[in-house]
């Protein structure tokens, strides 16, 4: 350890270079070096409260260093960085590099003034969770489908009747990892949706990732599964089956199509479907983030770039982590059948979610407000 200019500062070595971290008016620098050998984009700093823990948040950043505000003064914590190969057209599995060596900052004794993540004048705050697919890592959010937490569980609980046999994304429901990031999106008007129930605040939910490739993820015209699940008006209303005639509950024989109109709105803005999954009760809200709309670190959301495209969806750079075996050892998750899409308990959903969210809040971080905002808005 070296004191400069009145302020302790930790020395470690890493595979990703040298690091230290200094706890300044209630927030923790951390500061490393790039990685020089090979081209790098974007850094992931993981947060563990125990060595050799699993990370409870990471933080990710085009920068190598950044500033935590959400940690709690007085506590250990244990960090590791990865660094992702530039070029790369997701940060999904199979883009990063192996994390770095572990190293550990005490915060200091000053607690922070809160700092939540804000929304300007044409902003709203959205709360999703998504669950990884195909990994059992953090899967961020480009080109990606998420959903409220209410609205995620209900997926989750669907497709998570056998706990340790592998679900609809290919995981295993104890491994699996659970993110939830806030987002700052633009406020918009788009008129004549079919997915929405009629808020224009979002365009169509689209389905993602349908194209089998977790490293490079796609979104198409939303699919006749997705769709049957909300009871909105005329949710079918372009699909039809190989005869030309309405669709049915025979999944395997339905394809969707959108209006040119719909597709555009739905690539530049982000995508919203109520959720009801076969009963009356409104379970939650399911959301797709395209990927060309989403503003860098840099950007204000609403940004106009050169090209003429617009970002109009930025993640806040911390997100929370769990994992589903942490929920099971956690207490109150209801384990039994959800008896599928068609027929779910809306209690055990509920249930379940409040499990989760207790989960998520029981970590070394301070609470933030994005849930709150987002309780706020009546969607």
């Amino acid at each position: 350890m070296i004191i400069v200019a009145g302020v302790i500062l930790s020395l470690l070595l890493a595979t990703v270079g040298a690091q230290h971290c200094s706890w300044v008016e209630g927030k923790l620098n951390v500061v490393w070096n790039p990685i020089e050998e090979e081209a790098t984009d974007y850094y992931e700093l993981q947060v563990a409260n125990q060595h050799g823990g699993e990370p409870f948040a990471v933080y990710s950043s085009e920068k190598t260093q950044v500033q935590l505000d959400f940690l709690v003064a007085g506590t250990t914590y244990y960090f590791k960085v990865r660094s992702h190969r530039a070029g790369m057209p997701s940060l999904g599995p199979g883009t990063w590099r192996k994390t770095g060596t572990e190293f550990q900052c005490a915060t200091g004794m000053t607690p922070r003034t809160k700092a939540s993540p804000m929304a300007h004048g044409n902003t709203m705050l959205l709360e999703v969770m998504r669950q990884s697919e195909y990994t059992y890592d953090v899967d961020y959010l480009m080109n990606h489908n998420s959903g409220d937490l209410d609205g995620d569980t209900s997926f989750i609980v669907s497709s998570s009747q056998d706990p340790d046999q592998p679900g609809f994304l290919n995981v295993t429901f104890p491994k699996s990892v659970f993110s939830l990031y806030c987002l700052e999106v633009l406020q918009v008007i788009i008129p004549d949706t079919v997915t929405t129930n009629g808020d224009d605040r979002f365009a169509d939910y689209l389905s993602c990732n349908d194209n089998g490739n977790a490293t490079d993820p796609l979104c198409g015209c939303d699919n006749f599964i997705d769709r049957s699940l909300s009871k909105a008006k005329d949710q079918a209303k372009f699909c039809h089956n190989s005869s030309g005639g309405p669709c049915t509950h025979a999944f395997h024989d339905c394809k969707c199509s959108c209006t040119d109109a719909s597709l555009k709105a739905s690539a530049n803005y982000v995508g919203m479907m109520p959720v009801y999954c076969g009963q009356s009760e409104l379970l939650g809200y399911w959301y797709s983030t395209p990927k060309d709309a989403e503003c860098q670190e840099t950007e204000i959301v609403g940004t106009v770039r050169a090209d003429g495209t617009s970002c109009t969806w930025k993640r806040y750079p911390e997100a929370r982590v769990v994992r589903g075996g942490d929920a099971l050892d956690f207490g109150g998750w209801n384990v039994s059948s959800g008896g599928g899409f068609g027929m779910l308990d809306a209690a055990q959903v509920r249930q379940n979610a409040q499990v989760l969210r207790n989960l998520f809040d029981s970590q070394p971080y301070q609470k933030w407000s994005c849930s709150e905002a987002t309780a706020e808005m009546v969607i």
